[in-house]
């Protein structure tokens, strides 16, 4: 998913639920910032104090020099990043490969948010938290069917990727060219030819390109190594053609987010002020059809409204550069003490108790010794 969901549509979700807007912003933007820390950087205080970041995304560059690096086939980088904050395996599947796969709402997705729930309530990072839960949350609802470490599971048949039923012809050819771009990009030889191959095309979801993150999106593509299947009793050869409508699973991880807030709304604020979810679902189904680029798609959450009322408020916008700047405070103040409160610290708290709750708590009791 891309900013348009992870920001935006947290936020209207959160603020739906009856999440007052302060809290609302934190969360959302710390759905969001999942995607934008990259850097694992320190600021150190000239007290001894340190503020040590931790990196919860790469980009496409630093995936291709991770997997140049891991000369020892572990993906070490891979397991701390993507496994937990992108591609939550599902704990399903016949070896450890297959169990790496993400799943949609998996049970695991499902212990961690009640688990980050029930934290948000009582630590200080609370809120930051339940924004690091979310964005893992509602990629489950993008992301399954690929694991975040390489794998011969995430490769695809060449050429077999395809857009379907696009009412626009202008958006059919910009998703097209967006492919091609990648395409050329990561798969001809322009960025460290093999290495970039690898490395894109059998982590994640890199070799179907964005096509997972655009909501409107109904396309298809075959799997080189087609995935055991629990719900068929088809061949496996049968089942290699898979027809995916992100309309259907964008929609079903917002009313189940919503949900999630609903109950954290009502056990932390008193008479919190809520939106039923069905006075806005059209609309929410109306938001993710909406066939346009990243920023056409946020103008229409920015519209969302109910009784006349905007669900966003015009001050409420996204810049990634806000907490990043925050860590530049830290060695700037009296003490560092006083920095324990800042949004990026209490994020980077978040993230590294996210990492090792996922890691050597949550997928250990489903049976993934994956870190």
């Amino acid at each position: 998913m891309q900013l348009d969901m992870h920001f935006y549509g947290t936020y209207a979700l959160a603020r739906a639920a009856g999440i007052p807007q302060e809290d609302a912003y934190t969360i959302a933007y710390a759905a969001q910032y999942v995607d934008d820390s990259t850097k694992q950087d320190s600021k150190q205080h000239e007290d001894g104090g340190l503020l040590y970041g931790i990196a919860t995304s790469h980009d496409g560059g630093q995936c291709v020099l991770n997997y140049h690096k891991d000369v020892h086939g572990s993906r070490e980088e891979q397991r701390r990043v993507w496994v937990p904050f992108h591609f939550l395996p599902g704990a399903e599947g016949k070896d450890f490969e297959e169990q790496l796969l993400c799943k949609k709402n998996s049970k695991p997705a499902q212990e961690m948010m009640q688990n980050h729930l029930r934290l948000a309530a009582e630590k200080p990072y609370g809120l930051e938290l339940l924004g690091i839960a979310a964005h893992v949350y509602m990629d489950t609802f993008s992301h399954f069917g690929f694991s975040g470490v390489s794998s011969s599971l995430n490769k695809i048949i060449d050429g077999s990727i395809k857009p379907l039923e696009l009412k626009d012809p202008k958006m059919a050819d910009y998703v097209l060219s967006k492919l091609g771009r990648f395409i050329k990009r990561y798969k001809l030889g322009s960025v460290i030819s093999f290495f970039a191959e690898e490395s894109t095309g059998s982590l994640g979801h890199g070799a179907v390109a964005t096509f997972p993150d655009r909501p409107y999106l109904k396309w298809c593509f075959e799997y080189e190594y087609p995935h055991e299947s629990t719900t068929s009793s088809l061949p496996i050869e049968a089942e290699q053609i898979e027809v995916r409508d992100n309309k259907v699973h964008f929609f079903e991880g917002c009313e189940l987010l919503y949900h999630y807030f609903r109950g954290f709304a009502g056990a932390r604020y008193p008479e919190p002020d809520v939106i039923p979810f069905e006075d806005i679902a059209d609309d929410i189904k109306e938001i993710i059809a909406t066939e346009d680029d990243c920023h056409g798609r946020i103008d229409k959450w920015r519209a969302l409204s109910w009784k006349n009322t905007p669900v966003i408020s015009q001050k409420i916008r996204y810049n990634k550069s806000d907490w990043e700047n925050q860590k530049f405070d830290f060695d700037d103040s009296e003490e560092s003490k006083h920095n324990i409160s800042s949004n990026v610290y209490r994020f980077h708290q978040a993230a590294a108790y996210h990492r090792y709750y996922v890691l050597k708590d949550l997928l250990p009791a489903h049976g993934l010794a994956a870190y």
